[in-house]
């Protein structure tokens, strides 16, 4: 049962998976965020990681959590709703899923080893900054094989024009999600760029 699921390439399995962990991930960041919010100050138990957890929290709710929820719906429904007998580019989405899945929680530990977003420790904050980064990506790669999907595999006689709206309205957030998510690439890399120019800055000055 572990083989036929760890290797499945069936849309309707790997649509599951992803919404059953994206759902959970995004109720444990906003739960972590609640815990990092106290009447506008910090958490007395979080202390000093209060912000950190915080913003952290923020950007993942919506990067690692909102972001494959879409996909994983998308990849359920969408060869259901063109009569597609499978989702294009079936390992491409096994590889999304699992790839999001090990940034996600990569991007867990970065947070709770005062890395994640503004946290104190550089190698932890870098790798906040990578599975970030990484998760978005495989969240794209997702969505391009639904897009591919839409485009390639819709039945006989079904043009764009008499594509169910759900599906044709994925294929316009697919192209959206093109054109912004490599923003999040950028972002990353100058967050690390920032952090690396401070760090040297402070040993000079510790110097």
């Amino acid at each position: 049962a572990v083989e036929r699921v760890i290797g499945a390439v069936d849309h309707k399995v790997v649509g599951r998976l992803y919404l059953v962990s994206a759902a959970l991930f995004a109720v444990a960041a906003l739960t972590v965020r609640m815990m990092g919010w106290a009447g506008g100050g910090g958490n007395p138990m979080l202390g000093s990681w209060s912000a950190q957890v915080r913003d952290s929290a923020d950007v993942a709710v919506i990067v690692l959590g909102l972001m494959p929820l879409i996909v994983g719906l998308a990849i359920y429904i969408v060869p259901l709703q063109i009569g597609a007998r499978g989702i294009s580019l079936p390992r491409l989405v096994s590889l999304s899923y699992y790839g999001w899945l090990v940034s996600a929680l990569l991007f867990a530990v970065s947070v709770g080893g005062d890395g994640g977003l503004g946290g104190k420790s550089l190698e932890m904050n870098r790798l906040g900054l990578f599975s970030l980064a990484a998760g978005a990506g495989f969240a794209l790669a997702g969505m391009i094989a639904v897009m591919t999907t839409v485009l390639t595999l819709r039945a006989p006689g079904m043009t764009l024009a008499r594509t169910p709206m759900f599906s044709y309205s994925l294929l316009v957030t697919g192209a959206l999600w093109l054109a912004t998510v490599p923003a999040v690439f950028a972002s990353a890399a100058l967050a690390q760029a920032g952090r690396l120019d401070a760090a040297a800055m402070q040993v000079q000055v510790v110097d």
